[in-house]
């Protein structure tokens, strides 16, 4: 997508057009790990942290859309795009930070963004 004009016709890099009611943008999003690759932490999709959110450097903690860690529903590491997400996990590894915390109990978070989580 080049170009969107009147919020109805998008216009692609190869000259096509295509017109309709409305536009969806569906945006995929990549957690920015480059820091905490080149700090030597762990990362696979997301940076890598223990159940109570912090890394291997257990002075540092991780939140958001880059922590993936062990998800015991799961049975397997887990990284979410999500707000609530991200708002519960910054909460978690902050608290996590001032005392030893309890391991995060993830969120069944999902699409659409209105959408509410237990």
């Amino acid at each position: 997508m080049t170009q969107i004009e009147n919020g109805r016709t998008v216009f692609t890099e190869d000259g096509q057009r295509f017109e309709g009611d409305f536009i969806v943008a569906g945006i995929g999003a990549f957690p920015r790990t480059e820091l905490a690759k080149a700090s030597g932490l762990s990362v696979r999709k997301g940076v890598l942290a223990s159940a109570q959110l912090h890394t291997e450097d257990l002075d540092v903690f991780v939140a958001g859309d880059a922590v993936e860690f062990p998800d015991s529903n799961l049975g397997d590491l887990y990284r979410a795009e999500h707000h609530l997400h991200a708002k519960a996990t910054a909460e978690h590894a902050g608290a996590g930070w001032r005392v030893k915390s309890p391991s995060f109990a993830n969120l069944r978070c999902s699409f659409p963004m209105w959408a509410t989580c237990p």
